[in-house]
C-alpha cells in the first residue's frame, strides 16, 4: 500500500501529462482528539483520523484549488483530468506562477524545530479525559470556595501527525509535529445578576511544557473573580495596560495591513512606509519560523517558500512587508512569505504586576470585545474587558467601556514593553503599554 507521500508524488506524475500544467501539493496525514466537559460531563469526545490531499493547479497562467480523500488510482485519473478542465476553463493572470526554486529550503541545512513529542501522540483517549476532567474539577472547586460559582467548561485538543509540501519544479518536504491544547472557562452569578466569564488557556508542542491542568482551571476563576462588581469608567484619557495575551491581539491588528494583498489594492496604512518609522523606536518585531518548538514553526510556508527569520518593525522602523509570490510578482517585488509564523516582540524590564504598582490612573486591558478597524486609515474600536487601576490598586472591574484610537499614532505612544510574553500563542508578546489613549464610559 502507497504512503500518502508516494500518493502525492503519484498526482505530480499523472499531471506531468498535460501540457503548461505544473502543481503544488499539500498531503496530511493527522490524527486528533477533542474532548469537551460541562460540569463534570462530556458533551463532546471526537478521534479525527485525517488523510487528505490538496492540490494547486497551475495551467497556463491559470490557477486553482482542489482537494480530494480518494486515492485511488482510477479515481484520481478521473479526478485529476476534470480539475484541469475546469482550471483551463479559468481566465488566465499571468502573476500565477510556481516559485522560482531557489527560494526553496536546501533540505541539508534545515535547523531542528523539534515540533514531534511522541509523548503527546502516546496519549491515550482515557490520559486525555482525566486532563480534562482534572482541570474542569480544579474551577469547580476553587469556584465553590470562592461563592457565586455558576459553571465551569474544558475544552482539550491533541494532535499529531505528519504534512508533506511537493511541487512540480522540485520541492519535496515533510514535517512532523504534535499539539496539545487545553482551556477552562468560567462563569459566576451574584447577587446584583451579574454573569461574568473568563477563561485561560495553554497551548504546546510537547507535554513536558504544558502547565498542569489543576493550573488552568483555577488561572480560569481568578480571571473570571476579577471581572465581579464590574462598574463603567470615566470618559477621559487613560493610560492602558495590555496583559500579554491581549498584546497579542493588538499586535496582530497593527500587522495586519502588511499582507501584499492589502499594499497591492492600497488599501493599507502601510503603503510606501518601508523603511520608515511607523512606531516608537522601543518596539522591534521579528517573525521566526524556527523557533524552536514554536506553535507557528516550519521549513516551509504555505507556497513553499524557506522559513527565514525576519525583523519586520526594527526598533519602530518598517523593515519589510508579508509577499506571496503572486503578490510580490504584481508588486515587482521579491516574495517573504503571505503570513507571519512566531512574532517575536522584544521585551522589556518589568513584568505587568510591576508596571501597574507605578501607575497613578490606568486601565489593565484583559479582553477585547468585538470591534472594527479601517485598514487603509488606522482607525478602529473595540469594547474593552478589565480592571481600573488607581495609585497602583485595582478599583473595579470594567462594564460598558470602550477604546477608540488609530494605528498610524498610538504606537509612537507605547511607553514600556514587559519582560512577560504569553509562551502559548504564534505571538510571542509581553505586556504593552501605551499613554493618552480614548476611552468612553459614563
Amino acid at each position: 500500500m502507497q504512503t500518502i507521500q508516494e500518493q502525492a508524488q503519484r498526482i505530480l506524475e499523472i499531471l506531468a501529462q498535460y501540457d503548461e500544467t505544473r502543481a503544488r501539493i499539500h498531503a496530511q496525514k493527522m490524527q486528533s482528539l477533542n474532548i469537551k466537559l460541562r460540569d463534570g460531563n462530556p458533551e463532546v469526545m471526537r478521534h479525527t483520523q485525517h488523510n487528505g490531499i490538496e492540490i494547486e493547479l497551475f495551467c497556463d497562467g491559470r490557477y486553482a484549488q482542489f482537494a480530494t480523500s480518494d486515492l485511488r488510482d482510477e479515481s484520481l485519473q478521473t479526478f485529476l483530468a476534470r480539475a484541469v478542465e475546469l482550471t483551463r476553463a479559468l481566465q488566465p493572470d499571468p502573476y500565477w506562477q510556481l516559485p522560482d526554486p531557489k527560494y526553496y529550503p536546501d533540505l541539508s541545512t534545515l535547523p531542528d524545530l523539534d515540533l514531534y513529542d511522541p509523548k503527546v501522540a502516546e496519549l491515550s483517549s482515557k490520559n486525555c479525559l482525566d486532563l480534562a476532567l482534572e482541570a474542569e474539577l480544579a474551577a469547580r472547586q476553587y469556584g465553590n470556595e470562592k461563592g457565586h460559582f455558576n459553571l465551569a467548561r474544558s475544552h482539550l485538543t491533541v494532535g499529531h501527525g505528519q504534512s508533506f509540501t511537493l511541487t512540480s519544479n522540485g520541492l519535496n518536504i515533510s514535517q512532523r509535529s504534535s499539539m496539545l491544547s487545553m482551556a477552562v472557562e468560567a462563569s459566576f452569578q451574584n447577587e446584583q445578576g451579574e454573569k461574568p466569564s473568563d477563561y485561560a488557556y495553554a497551548a504546546t508542542r510537547h507535554l513536558k511544557n504544558a502547565p498542569s491542568a489543576r493550573d488552568i482551571g483555577i488561572e480560569a476563576v481568578d480571571r473570571t473573580l476579577a471581572q465581579l462588581n464590574r462598574k463603567q469608567a470615566d470618559s477621559g484619557r487613560y493610560t492602558l495596560v495590555f496583559e500579554n495575551r491581549v498584546a497579542s491581539d493588538m499586535i496582530n491588528a497593527f500587522l495586519s495591513p502588511l499582507s501584499g494583498k492589502a499594499i497591492e489594492q492600497k488599501a493599507s496604512y502601510f503603503l510606501d512606509k518601508l523603511g520608515q518609522r511607523v512606531a516608537n523606536n522601543k518596539l522591534t518585531i521579528t517573525d521566526n519560523p524556527h523557533l524552536k518548538r514554536g506553535l507557528g514553526s516550519h521549513f516551509v510556508d504555505r507556497e513553499g517558500l524557506a522559513g527565514q527569520p525576519r525583523t519586520l518593525v526594527d526598533q519602530g522602523i518598517l523593515q519589510h512587508y508579508l509577499l506571496s509570490v503572486y503578490d510580490a510578482a504584481k508588486l515587482g517585488m521579491t516574495p517573504t512569505s503571505a503570513s507571519t509564523s512566531n512574532l517575536i516582540v522584544n521585551p522589556g524590564d518589568r513584568d505587568c504586576n510591576a508596571i501597574l504598582a507605578d501607575c497613578k490612573r490606568a486601565i489593565l486591558v484583559t479582553g477585547l470585545l468585538g470591534g472594527n478597524m479601517d485598514a487603509t486609515r488606522g482607525d478602529f474600536s473595540h469594547g474593552v474587558q478589565g480592571i481600573l487601576y488607581e495609585n497602583g490598586q485595582p478599583v473595579h472591574a470594567l462594564t460598558e467601556t470602550n477604546m477608540s484610537d488609530n494605528h498610524t499614532k498610538l504606537w509612537d505612544r507605547l511607553v514600556e514593553i514587559g519582560n512577560d510574553p504569553n509562551p502559548y500563542d504564534t505571538t510571542q508578546c509581553p505586556t504593552l503599554v501605551f499613554d493618552d489613549i480614548a476611552i468612553s464610559g459614563k
